[in-house]
């Protein structure tokens, strides 16, 4: 008996820890995309230095690794080249969340 109550606490923390991820890649998907959407450079580099950290934790760094170039390379001002490199951020964040939902082809 006492096994199945080990078992029973062991499949609610793990339960626990991938909603906590699902609420936090949603919620980092979410900032992210509605950053680059309406084109605030600055506050996107200010959001992702404050959330890079967190976010490796819980994620392939590979996917990462390509948004935070992204970023990095934005300048802070406003300019020409802003409006496609924040397409382009929009893009890598939008697989990166597909990536990392929890559906039936990316459990199988």
């Amino acid at each position: 008996m006492k096994r199945i109550w080990i078992a029973v606490v062991l499949i609610a923390i793990s339960l626990t820890l991938c909603a906590t991820e699902q609420i936090k890649v949603e919620k980092f998907y979410q900032t992210i995309y509605t950053l680059a959407d309406e084109g605030n450079p600055k506050e996107l580099k200010e959001y992702w230095k404050e959330k890079n950290d967190s976010v490796y934790i819980f994620s392939h760094h590979d996917m990462l690794d390509e948004l935070a170039q992204s970023i990095e390379a934005l300048d802070e001002e406003k300019n020409e080249q802003t409006g496609p490199a924040l397409d382009v951020i929009k893009a890598i964040v939008k697989v990166y969340y597909e990536n990392q939902r929890i559906t039936m082809s990316n459990i199988f």
